[in-house]
C-alpha cells in the first residue's frame, strides 16, 4: 500500500454496494416507466414484467447487501 493511502473497508464497500444496487433499481423502474409512456412498437407487457423483475432483484440483492452491514 502506498505511503498515506486510505485503507479501504470491506464493510464500507459492502454498504456502498448496497447503495448502488438500490441506484440502480431506481434508475430501472425510471427508465421502464419512460419506455412505457412512449408510443413505440413494444410489448408492454413484456417490457414491464422484465423491468420489474430487474427492479425486484436489484432491491433485495441491495438490502441484503445493507442488512448484512448493520447487522455486525
Amino acid at each position: 500500500m502506498r505511503e498515506g493511502a486510505k485503507p479501504i473497508h470491506k464493510e464500507k464497500l459492502i454498504f456502498e454496494g448496497g447503495k448502488f444496487c438500490l441506484d440502480m433499481a431506481k434508475l430501472i423502474l425510471g427508465g421502464v416507466v419512460l419506455a412505457s409512456v412512449m408510443q413505440q412498437d413494444v410489448n408492454v407487457w413484456l417490457l414491464v414484467s422484465i423491468g420489474l423483475g430487474a427492479v425486484l432483484a436489484f432491491v433485495v440483492f441491495g438490502f441484503i447487501l445493507i442488512g448484512k452491514i448493520s447487522s455486525n
